[in-house]
């Protein structure tokens, strides 16, 4: 047993650090992460002694204040950074602090997620399994190369539901006010990082209910008044926070609204089975045996229900399934949201549990002979996934790398396609290029293609006598990245025209 534990801790150790190859790439590359800027600005107007100028920077990120605040670190550092190396402050080249903050987030999440592991699994070896499960998946490391918040919500969304589990595990003493305030803070806030983790904040209250009240075996009164003490904390600190957006001329609440009637990309006809689909489609080995785990674990989950110890574990899932549940019916009926690829990303650690539930009726000679061959399995899946991951290039990447390349020359923006547009680095937007310069770098397709379903190939005529010199995938092309926004359609349209960057001089 102690063999296979080393065994699982050295592919975790080896899989991770392999994840430090996705270093400075794809930052800023979509619309979503111009949000940071802000984390700069409320930096920027802080140190001025422009109160109110902090406050407009804090509330301009679509009711995510706590973005705002939680990325001003990685801002510090690429200030640093550019300062130290003489870098530019949004260039692809100073990155690296991105990628490192991310990268401690990531750590903290598979901290804590070995502690909640830990609680409701009797049987090390499968919470180490567990581990390497969660870091091998393309959606638990395809947003390293990106500043958006969705970890920093997740770590401590997670966080609450280690505290919670710990508390009645462990102690199995009755709650009181203070932990019930502190918990209901602790939420609120990962919401206010992430406001589409909603479900997560819904799913955290489910467990606080199902835990301390229902199997407390409260009464009514103890359950009304203790709801009121979470419910209220959520909401004074809703407030307080609507009050501080109203002095800088915002609504946080208003903000929410908005945003809540923008997440529709997609396909709602694919609510239910979009998680099954991504699973299969994006993760593929590491998803199917997640999937192959659900159909398992619903198939014993009567067994589950009759054993007490399971009970906080299936209170975990049961939690999260009401809010999944929830949203997708909404989609799928009401054409309210869709589902996306990081919406997901909040469930990945309960399905995993899931998975682990079932393992542990394994005979323990049997387990661990499936422990060593899935983990050898999904690790060489994994890195297959990376090298194909390590292929595709960033718009903004590859620009960047010519400005640098050829400082003297002209770039010049052309695409193959309609409905072709750009996000260009600040540096090359208008007027900042220099039309008397001599000879011209061509980058073709260096583009956002949307809508994806329209796009029509039309014909480019380049100068003559000059030579391809760049020829990569776009990043559109990695199917990880067709389920953050597009319908069925789009994904299979994008299939068939293989975007691909060119760089011509």
């Amino acid at each position: 047993m102690k063999k296979i534990k080393s065994f699982l801790w050295i592919l975790l150790i080896i899989d991770n650090l392999f994840k430090f190859l996705l270093i400075n790439r794809g930052f800023l590359t979509f619309p979503d992460e111009r949000r940071y800027i802000m984390s700069w600005s409320f930096l920027k107007h802080l140190s001025q002694g422009d109160l109110q100028g902090s406050i407009i920077a804090l509330f301009s990120a679509d009711g995510r204040p706590g973005n705002v605040l939680v990325q001003t670190i990685p801002a510090v550092g690429q200030f640093l950074s550019a300062k130290i190396w003489g870098w530019e402050f949004l260039e692809s080249q100073n990155s690296a602090p991105v990628f490192v903050y991310n990268f401690l987030i990531y750590s903290l999440i598979i901290y804590v997620l070995y502690k909640i592991y830990k609680l409701l699994i009797p049987n090390d070896t499968l919470v180490l399994f567990g581990l390497l499960v969660y870091s091998i998946l393309i959606n638990s490391f395809v947003y390293l190369r990106h500043i958006f918040p969705y970890n920093e919500s997740l770590l401590v969304f997670l966080f609450v539901i280690w505290q919670m589990l710990k508390y009645k595990i462990e102690k199995q003493a009755d709650i009181y006010p203070k932990k019930i305030i502190l918990w209901s803070a602790l939420a609120w806030t990962a919401y206010m990082i992430y406001p589409a983790y909603y479900l997560t904040y819904m799913a955290v209250f489910f467990l606080f209910n199902f835990l301390f009240l229902l199997h407390g075996r409260k009464s009514i009164r103890q359950v009304v008044y203790y709801n009121f003490i979470y419910l209220f904390t959520s909401f004074a600190i809703f407030i307080l926070v609507e009050f501080l957006s109203g002095l800088g001329h915002r609504s946080y609440l208003k903000s929410l609204i908005s945003l809540s009637k923008a997440v529709k990309q997609g396909s709602f006809s694919e609510s239910y089975t979009f998680l099954f689909k991504y699973l299969f489609q994006v993760e593929r080995i590491g998803g199917m045996l997640l999937i192959l785990g659900i159909i398992l674990f619903l198939f014993y989950l009567p067994s589950f229900i009759k054993q007490r110890k399971m009970r906080p574990a299936l209170y975990l899932i049961v939690s999260f399934f009401i809010p999944y549940f929830l949203h997708t019916s909404m989609g799928y009926f009401f054409h309210s949201m869709t589902m996306y690829g990081r919406i997901l990303h909040q469930f990945i650690p309960v399905v995993i549990l899931m998975l682990l539930l079932f393992m542990i009726r394994c005979k323990l000679i049997v387990c661990q002979r499936i422990i060593v061959f899935l983990s050898l399995l999904i690790s060489l899946e994994y890195f297959f996934q990376l090298k194909e991951y390590l292929q595709i290039v960033y718009p903004r990447d590859v620009y960047w790398q010519y400005l640098k390349t050829y400082p003297d020359d002209k770039i010049i923006n052309l695409s193959t396609y309609k409905n072709a547009w750009s996000n260009l680095p600040e540096r090359l937007e208008g007027k900042y290029i220099d039309a008397s310069k001599k000879d011209s770098i061509y980058i073709v397709n260096g583009m956002f293609f949307y809508p994806y379903d329209t796009v029509q190939q039309i014909s480019l005529k380049l100068p003559e006598k000059l030579r391809l010199i760049f020829d990569k995938l776009h990043f559109i092309n990695y199917k990880a990245y067709q389920y953050e926004g597009l319908n069925i359609e789009e994904r299979k349209r994008v299939d068939s025209l293989n975007f691909h960057i060119q760089v011509y001089r």
